[in-house]
């Protein structure tokens, strides 16, 4: 039977001294004086995170939880916000979570939740439209009324300047028709009014003072003529007058304002008045006219 070696100083006991390796400390295990290796209680290890988190690229790099820390601090202070207000982006199909979006950015639950303040224009039905593509966009109440503003705005400006086009339409159609017709244009137009007042409908009156066309020369030569024909024939009303000169609707209202002035009346009835021959001479020519 072999005998065991004699514990020593030199040579220790494992149950008295612990194991010893080179560069230990000395000590003893079971007494506690021997020194054991601990974890650190910073260190910090992703495989015991979730199964979300454990295969995180970004994570793999910290080996303890000071630098973990550092790093979010650092990364808050370089964004400036807090974390927990931030707004995660979805993806483009995600209608659910850009609705999320939406509604934390300030969009109304509704698109009847927008209120432009436009009185009774905002029940009409294309403000209730915009307000559906509003909605759609994800716009808040402010942000669709600036666009409705700026859209009114060009809306207005765009009238205007079709107004201010349609006004110098008619002064060129005018000058035109002045220009063909040179000293004839009184007379021309005299007949033109007649033929078109007799004959035209109310219906075509307001279409063509809508587009203008009233003032169209082609239209002024075509009902010039219509009344020169129907002038010769003595069909047209009112063509015994002088065309160009006063109508026997004219004559008889000056007439009638006539008598009605006192002193012309007075110096048209008494043969002793100075003015009374000037008088009767007025009122033989109104009296022609009306003949």
């Amino acid at each position: 039977m072999e005998e065991s070696a004699p514990t020593t100083e030199s040579s220790p006991s494992i149950l008295t001294d612990g194991p010893q390796s080179a560069g230990s400390a000395s000590g003893h295990v079971l007494d506690g004086s021997h020194a054991t290796e601990q974890a650190s209680p910073l260190a910090f290890d992703p495989g015991s995170l979730p199964d979300e988190l454990r295969g995180e690229p970004s994570l793999q790099s910290f080996d303890s939880v000071d630098k973990l820390a550092k790093s979010y601090v650092h990364a808050r202070k370089m964004i400036g916000a807090d974390p927990d207000q931030m707004l995660q982006l979805p993806k483009e199909d995600d209608a659910e979570g850009w609705n999320s979006v939406y509604e934390r950015l300030g969009r109304p639950n509704a698109p009847d939740g927008y209120d432009f303040e436009l009185g009774d224009g905002e029940q009409s039905d294309e403000v209730a439209d915009f307000k559906n593509v509003a909605h759609e966009l994800g716009l808040t109440n402010d942000q669709a009324r600036n666009i409705l503003g700026i859209y009114n705005q060009i809306s207005q400006n765009d009238m205007a300047q079709e107004d201010e086009q349609f006004e110098q339409m008619n002064v060129e159609y005018l000058q035109d028709i002045q220009s063909e017709w040179g000293d004839s244009f009184n007379k021309n137009a005299e007949l033109a009014r007649r033929a078109f007042t007799d004959f035209a409908s109310e219906e075509l009156m307001d279409v063509l003072r809508e587009t203008g066309l009233s003032n169209h020369p082609e239209m002024l030569k075509t009902f010039a003529r219509i009344g020169q024909v129907l002038s010769e024939d003595n069909v047209l009303p009112g063509t015994r007058g002088a065309i160009g000169g006063m109508t026997p609707v004219h004559a008889q209202e000056s007439i009638d304002s006539k008598m009605a002035d006192k002193e012309f009346r007075s110096a048209y009835l008494d043969g002793t008045h100075p003015n009374h021959a000037q008088a009767v001479k007025e009122m033989q020519r109104l009296h022609n006219a009306l003949a």
